[in-house]
């Protein structure tokens, strides 16, 4: 039978649980191999994959989550998950509906599924996740904040038509990125102008296309650190940094934390 699940409750074991006025969040632990049957949630929810990763059907929709993927679940989605790897770890913020009422004048909608697997939302989403586990007087603003930064990212990626060349590059970035890349390759790859390229891969991802590329770095080591046992060193070469020195100063700018540490934390 379907399941309707009230607000602030979730399968799997409840780690943490925080209340910021019209925001829960919550984090959660799967087991390996858990599965979850068709069931929805009363209220919309971001979902952040901090470790781990699953399998998710909904309708016709079929999503592969892996570590920095955010997805956004509006209020009844039915959908059922399948973990896979060592185990799971999620971090989910849950939205009242009279929050979302005051975006939805603005175009910011909640009705529609949203996703995004890396990049600049997912760094959003990793902040959020930081912010969480701080606890002073700031702390609930800067959630506040970051959520509401967070939702209207996720509505400006999934807002519009991307022009055909978009998803070319964004392919073409994920499977070079450990390259050497320079904005006239990109340009001839796409089809377009570098100018023409420039402003409009801002303007879609809300970020450079250099800055893209080096968050794609970021997030295939994060991945690495934490399902392999590879040397620092060679997380650093086999993404695309110079040396482990720089590696780890742009990691630590990114996440907050340095590379050892960030394996320790995630393991």
């Amino acid at each position: 039978m379907n399941r309707l699940l009230p607000p602030g409750r979730f399968f799997g074991h409840n780690v943490r649980t925080l209340t910021v006025g019209p925001l829960t969040l919550s984090e959660s632990r799967y087991a390996p191999a858990t599965s979850l049957a068709l069931h929805a949630h009363a209220r919309a929810y971001f979902c952040f994959v901090v470790q781990g990763g699953y399998r998710e059907t909904a309708g016709a929709c079929e999503r592969e989550c892996n570590p920095s993927s955010i997805v956004l679940h509006p209020a009844g989605e039915l959908h059922a998950n399948k973990f896979v790897g060592a185990g799971s770890h999620l971090f989910r913020v849950e939205v009242d509906d009279a929050w979302f009422a005051e975006l939805r004048e603005h175009g910011v909608r909640d009705d529609i599924p949203a996703e995004a697997h890396g990049g600049p939302i997912s760094l959003i989403a990793t902040r959020l996740f930081r912010e969480s586990r701080q606890r002073d007087s700031l702390t609930p603003l800067m959630i506040e904040a970051l959520t509401l930064e967070l939702a209207i990212a996720m509505a400006r990626r999934d807002g519009g038509r991307a022009p055909d060349w978009l998803p070319r590059l964004d392919e073409y970035l994920h499977e070079h990125f450990a390259d050497h890349l320079r904005l006239q390759d990109l340009a001839h790859a796409a089809g377009v102008h570098p100018g023409h390229l420039s402003r409009v891969f801002r303007a879609r991802y809300g970020c450079s296309v250099g800055e893209y590329a080096r968050r794609l770095r970021i997030d295939r080591a994060r991945q690495e650190l934490v399902t392999t046992d590879a040397p620092i060193a060679d997380v650093a070469a086999s993404t695309g940094f110079a040396d482990q020195s720089h590696f780890s100063r742009v990691f630590a700018r990114v996440t907050g934390f340095s590379p050892a540490r960030y394996r320790r934390l995630h393991r």
